[in-house]
This record gives C-alpha cells, structure tokens and sequence, in this order.
C-alpha cells in the first residue's frame, strides 16, 4: 500500500508531488510487495526530516502513521545496493528539476553562462552504534571508532545538494578529502553537465593538488580556493582586468603564477567590509577576478546546509554500519535538502509566503553595512548585495513540515498554519 494513502495529507501529498512526477523516469525500480520503491523514498526522506537519533526511535514514532516493515526488514533494505543506485538517481532527476523551477541566482553574469557553480566540502557524521571499534593509528592497544566522511556538492545556481563521494570506509579509517577526490571519476566531478559547459568547484585549501588539477582542467573542470600559507609561488607576468568595472572592487592583484610546475592564476583581494585581505588561486582564466572572490565568499552557503544538516534534521550519526547505508543515507540528506528547496520555491511563488523575517534581518545587515561604509566615504560592492538568498531552511519551516505531514488537513489550513509561524497576512 502507498504511503500516500496511508496519510491523506495534502501536505504530504504536496512535498512529494516533484518525487512522484519523475519516479517513472528511474532506472533502477523493481517490483517489491512488501515495501515498494516508492514507498521506500519517502521513509528514507521521513527518516531524515524526523529528527529523531534511531532507527528504531524513527519506526517505534512512525508506526502510528505509517505502514513500516519491522526492524530488521527496514535495517536490512539499507544494505542494498540496487536501493542505494534508486536514491543515486532519484535525486539525479530531482536536482535536474531544481535546475528548471528556481530561478539562477548568477543568471544576470553572462561571463558565467558557460559554467555550473559548486561550493564542494567535506562533511562528517559519528561512527553508527554498532560500527565496530578499530585500532587507532596512534596506538595499538587502544580501540576506537571512526567517524564517517562525506564529500557533498552544493549547485550555487539553484541550492540543489548533490553527494560526490564518501571516504573509505575499509582500507583507511581516516581518509584525507584529497585522497577521495583523487578516486572520483571525470563524469562525478562533472555532476551530469552536458559536453562543452565548464564545472567550478569552489573548495577549502583541502583541495589543493596541482596535477589533479592539470588533468580535470582538460575535462571541463576547474577549481578554486584559498592560497595555502606556505604556498610557494612564481610570479609569471599581470593578467589584465577592468578597474572600473563595479564587480572588481576590492581586487588588489591578478596574476598568472607558477606553483610546483603548474600555471595557475592568483587573485588578490581585500574585502571592504572587514578589510581583510584573501589570496585566491584557481586554475580558471577567463571569470572576472571580483566576481571570483564573491563566488568564494559564497562557498559558505554549503557550511550553512551542514549546520541545517547536523542541528535541524540531527542527522549526527551513521545510520547503520555498511558502506552502503552510510552512502545512502547522505543521499537521502539531499534528497530531503532539495524537495524543501523546491516546496519553498513553490510556497513563494503559489502561496506568496516566504521566510520575511530573516529577509528583513539580511536587509538590516546590509543597510549597517552601508553605514559602517559611508562614514569611511566609502560605498558598498555591488556583488555584497547580490545572491541575498536564504542560505538555509528556518526551523519554523522545518517544524511545521513535521506536524502537517502527518495532519489529514486540507491544503489552505497547512498554510494558514505556516502563515501564522512566519506572520505573513
């Protein structure tokens, strides 16, 4: 029986709507009596909007409204991998509907027409509760357990997450970022992007790998990120740009530099709010050197994902101790991250009803720093008022997903109810 008549919820009915629309377009479905595909989605996705800390919190919770296999059918189905390449792919599809219902927050810069924009970083979850105890590399007597790492990618267009790439979990306890990008294939770093358009991975100095990034450079890929403090350097001649262009303000320096036999480029720029000054170095040529440092700044909207991640959903552990658990769960966080991205697009659009309170607080920020910079006779970059969109979703969003899920109440009262959390009349 699907869930959707389990619970008659327009709510329900509502979030899932773009799943449903694209799961005739999956590959890797199969005909399940106990537990149907699309039923299995849907409590992975539950599973993560929750909140709870077990699975067997989670079904124990759920049993009042849904029809769940028992605890060891529901553990069991998280070791399959033809399960996990379901997840894989829905959210394949779902981040391809991101792409077409909201709008492009860089769609104004026609430099960056030609590029697909990610802010990539690692991600931890604690070791399951039955992950078995290991030998630490720092000593041979005492046992412990590993934490589990995740490598995500997060589109800067559209807010949709995608899962890149999860650490070893067999040979190596503590894989090192740099190792398991290095297993990543041309087409995962490309993250479905047709032939001819450029990818830009926006990443922490952990990413630094001058040959990695010689041999993506070929495939479409670039990187940028931080100059690491003992980076050492040749200077090999100034790039030009414009000085006048508004977009540029702040940059100090653009220059191609040599860095362990490699060229690279090297961007100098002082921000005017803080004054602080922060080296860039990237393997791209041709986007402005402005716009380069604010697409860096905005690499914080992934940190801003994990803390909704971590804090809002509590998704703080491993949920079971397979590989192919851990894998699926990160890739049901996206799927959970990008149908809330979707259905807030929708409520803003459908509903006119959008999160007023952090907006208004973003514009008091933005008007302090205003001040903070006319009192300097000075005025505020034009690219510090660009992309003022909410970086995270609100926990009164989040709460109220929790309760009208499981609501048999019509539409109009689910969003009356949100109306109220967000007093907007």
């Amino acid at each position: 029986m699907a869930i959707l008549k389990i619970l008659p919820s327009a709510l329900h009915a509502h979030f899932f709507d773009p799943l449903t629309n694209l799961f005739v377009q999956l590959k890797s479905t199969r005909s399940c009596p106990k537990l149907c595909d699309e039923d299995w989605l849907h409590i992975g996705i539950l599973r993560v909007l929750s909140g709870v800390k077990t699975g067997r919190d989670f079904l124990q919770s759920m049993q009042a409204n849904l029809s769940l296999p028992t605890v060891a059918g529901f553990f069991e189905t998280l070791k399959s991998k033809r399960r996990l390449a379901l997840c894989r792919d829905a959210n394949v599809h779902l981040t391809q509907a991101l792409a077409q219902g909201v709008p492009d927050a860089f769609a104004v810069y026609q430099t960056l027409a030609g590029f697909d924009l990610y802010a990539s970083d690692g991600h931890s979850h604690a070791a399951a509760v039955h992950d078995a105890p290991q030998y630490s590399a720092a000593s041979a007597t005492k046992k412990a357990k590993f934490a589990t790492s995740h490598i995500y990618a997060l589109n800067l267009r559209t807010h949709g997450l995608h899962h890149l790439a999860m650490a070893d979990q067999v040979t190596r306890r503590k894989e090192h970022e740099m190792r398991t990008l290095k297993r990543l294939t041309l087409d995962q770093f490309r993250l479905g992007a047709p032939k001819g358009r450029k990818v830009l991975h926006v990443y922490d100095p952990a990413c630094i790998d001058y040959g990695l990034w010689h041999d993506l450079k070929t495939g479409g890929v670039y990187f940028l990120t931080r100059q690491k403090s003992n980076t050492q350097m040749m200077n090999c001649g100034p790039l030009r740009f414009d000085r006048s262009d508004p977009i540029n303000v702040g940059v100090l320096l653009d220059e191609q530099v040599g860095v362990a036999g490699t060229m690279l480029r090297h961007v100098r720029y002082q921000c005017a709010l803080s004054g602080e000054t922060h080296d860039f170095l990237t393997n791209e040529r041709t986007i402005a050197p402005g716009l380069l440092a604010r697409i860096y700044q905005m690499r914080w909207n992934i940190e801003k994902v994990y803390d909704e991640v971590k804090n809002k959903f509590h998704e703080q552990k491993a949920w079971a101790s397979s590989p192919t658990a851990k894998s699926m769960q990160a890739h049901f966080v996206c799927l959970t991250h990008n149908l809330m991205v979707l259905q807030e697009h929708r409520l803003s659009t459908e509903e006119g009803i959008t999160n007023t309170c952090e907006i208004k607080r973003k514009a008091r920020r933005l008007e302090k720093a205003r001040r903070l910079l006319a009192a300097k006779n000075e005025v505020l970059p034009v690219l510090q008022e660009a992309f003022q969109r909410l970086t995270q979703r609100s926990v009164k969003y989040i709460r109220w997903l929790r309760a009208y899920l499981f609501v048999q109440a019509p539409w109009a009262n689910a969003v009356l109810a949100l109306r109220y959390s967000y007093a907007v009349f």
